[in-house]
């Protein structure tokens, strides 16, 4: 050390272990800490590994500078094979997110000053992420995330992310997300600036995708979903809907809103880009067609019905219940010579139902058999 005090420095190893460490966003349990002390009092450098009891390891740099303290902190890349010590470690852990496989890692620049608000910048990155996310599950999610906090405003920034798969009950993927956004007060987490570039799904072996757009979720908004190539023969197939098949290619847009948590469509039209075919055979239909000539036509009509024009409007309410208006118009062969047939026929759905029941008839796991039991 120096003879100035005002220019002594140290230089010291430092070990501690912190029994049941409680604090309001961690779960309890102990953590070591090991590193260095060095430099000028004045200008004090900490260098220390932290780990706690779940596995969860980081590597920090602190510096006290003349008016704030300075450092970064990163985190050993986490294999979610071995297990997860961030849900195990954080209190603010999704409880419905859950990896089983796939990597994490990142890093957090900090200045805190010895007045005014803290600065804080952070870079993650994931790739291979699977797993259970809420009731689907989830195949190989990658992507990368950049944020800033200063005071109470954070600022997201996604550049790229990708999903193989998405399966609430119908499969979902891929997914691309590129160049989003997001802006809000740490005090009003769901009501901020969002925007993004690109995004886009594959469905039903076609794909649904957002144009560009920026939303301001302080008030009710809505996009505009555009839907192209959908196939009714893999509707059919993924549709538990007995003695149902077709085949024809679907179009259309859907008008989605958002209010807070809330999520609708109003108004969407689908179309039929060129003529197909509806087969449909129905004990309950045939039954009713016994008794009433109408429904003996229509029945006779369904089982074998070559259409030249499907459309269809759509609303999905809050609640979970989907109305279909779908208007038909061709004829099967072997009925009446062939004469044309026109049909408008009103479907209503429990969509939340619907994807429940696709799912306890699949195999999915006990996780996912549960959530949907218990919801």
């Amino acid at each position: 050390a120096s003879n100035m005090p005002s220019q002594a420095t140290l230089h010291s190893s430092l070990s501690a272990q912190i029994k049941q460490l409680s604090a309001e966003q961690l779960h309890t349990q102990n953590w070591d800490v090991s590193g260095t002390l060095s430099g000028a009092l004045s200008q004090l450098k900490l260098k220390a590994e932290l780990s706690n009891t779940q596995g969860l390891k980081l590597n920090s740099h602190m510096q006290l500078l003349a008016n704030s303290v300075q450092g970064q902190v990163t985190l050993d890349e986490v294999f979610f094979k071995a297990g997860n010590p961030l849900q195990t470690t954080l209190k603010d852990w999704p409880e419905l997110i859950s990896f089983t496989s796939g990597r994490i890692n990142g890093s957090s620049k900090f200045t805190i000053p010895y007045q005014g608000a803290a600065k804080l910048s952070f870079t993650a990155s994931g790739s291979g992420l699977s797993g259970i996310v809420n009731r689907s599950e989830l195949s190989n999610l990658s992507l990368d995330v950049n944020g800033q906090l200063t005071g109470p405003t954070l600022k997201l920034s996604i550049p790229t992310l990708t999903v193989e798969q998405l399966d609430p009950g119908v499969p979902i993927g891929p997914i691309e997300l590129r160049d989003a956004h997001y802006q809000a007060n740490t005090a009003h987490m769901l009501e901020g600036l969002a925007d993004w570039q690109h995004v886009q799904a594959n469905l039903l072996n076609g794909r649904v995708w957002l144009n560009a757009q920026q939303l301001d979720l302080k008030y009710a908004q809505s996009v505009l979903l555009q839907v192209e190539g959908l196939e009714l023969q893999e509707l059919f197939r993924v549709y538990p809907a007995e003695g149902l098949t077709g085949s024809g290619t679907i179009d259309g847009q859907l008008p989605l809103y958002f209010d807070h948590d809330s999520f609708s469509v109003k108004a969407g039209q689908l179309q039929a880009r060129a003529p197909g075919v509806l087969q449909f055979q129905s004990d309950k239909i045939n039954a009713l067609g016994k008794t009433n000539p109408s429904m003996r036509l229509v029945a006779d009509a369904l089982e074998d019905f070559h259409f030249n024009l499907l459309s269809c409007s759509l609303s999905y309410d809050e609640s979970g219940k989907l109305l279909l208006n779908v208007r038909l118009q061709g004829q099967n062969p072997d009925v009446e010579k062939g004469r044309p047939i026109n049909l408008n026929v009103n479907l209503e759905e429990d969509i939340p139902a619907l994807l429940a029941s696709i799912q306890l008839s699949n195999q999915v796991s006990e996780i996912i058999q549960k959530r949907v039991r218990e919801r």
